[in-house]
This record gives structure tokens, C-alpha cells and sequence, in this order.
């Protein structure tokens, strides 16, 4: 092969190469939804402790199932990607990949 031809085949395997960005609210429900609500959950819990279980379990598995929804898309090499723009001042990105999914 010619310089050329091997210039546009590398090339071409940095471009494939690239992560895909996915754009997806779950990491942003993944992180949030724990941290909301307890205080909902203590508040019920003092009028009725079965309550605040459920509560509890729901939560737990809300919190599992948006996690494991993003799984396909890790496995498939692609980066979960979002931008929750009324946190902080720009803005917060929460980025989801191979490594931060362990």
C-alpha cells in the first residue's frame, strides 16, 4: 500500500473508533433517585413502617433497573451521555462508560 492509501485507512479505523454518545436521562435518575427520597420515605415511615418498606423496595428497584437498562449500550462499546441543565451553573454532565459501570 501506497502512504496515501494507509493514511485514509487509519483514518478511517479513528473515525470508527470513536465512542458513540448515547443521550439518556437514566444516569441522571440512577444518582437522584436514592437521594430523594428518603426523606419522603422517613416521613411515611413514621405513620406507617409497611409503607416505608415498599417505599424502600420500589426505590431500590427503580434505582437497579435504570442502572441495568444501560448495560446494552455498554456492552455495545457506547457511552451514556447527560447534560441536566438547571444543576450548577453550565450545567451537569453525567457521563456513563465501560469503566465508570463496574
Amino acid at each position: 500500500m501506497s502512504d496515501p492509501q494507509v493514511a485514509a485507512e487509519v483514518a478511517s479505523h479513528a473515525v470508527s473508533a470513536a465512542p458513540v454518545l448515547v443521550k439518556s436521562i437514566l444516569p441522571l435518575i440512577a444518582v437522584f433517585l436514592p437521594l430523594l427520597i428518603p426523606l419522603p420515605m422517613y416521613l411515611v415511615g413514621r405513620k406507617s413502617e409497611t409503607l416505608r418498606n415498599i417505599i424502600a423496595i420500589l426505590t431500590t428497584l427503580a434505582s437497579f433497573t435504570a442502572i441495568a437498562s444501560l448495560y446494552p449500550y455498554i456492552a455495545a462499546g457506547q457511552t451514556i451521555v447527560y447534560t441536566a441543565p438547571i444543576l450548577m451553573l453550565d450545567g451537569m454532565t453525567f457521563y456513563v462508560d465501560a469503566t465508570s459501570f463496574i
